[in-house]
């Protein structure tokens, strides 16, 4: 079944019956009273920024990194 087969299947739900909570366990959730989205935030490690050009096409940072 293609992306589009299953989003087109997928029943309407009604925004109101969305739930979102801080979740510990990692997990993304459905979105159901008993199963809530996760709303936690993104723990990512943070990077330092080496230097700047103005009008260059690309900026470094002193370590590597994934978007």
């Amino acid at each position: 079944m293609s992306l589009v087969d299953t989003l087109l299947l997928e029943a309407y739900r009604d925004p109101r019956e969305v739930w979102i909570a801080l979740r510990t366990d990692g997990l993304m959730g459905t979105g159901a009273i008993d199963d809530p989205f996760n709303g936690s935030i993104k723990n990512t490690p943070e990077f330092s920024i080496s230097s700047l050009s103005k009008g260059g096409a690309g900026n470094f940072t002193a370590a590597a990194h994934e978007k």
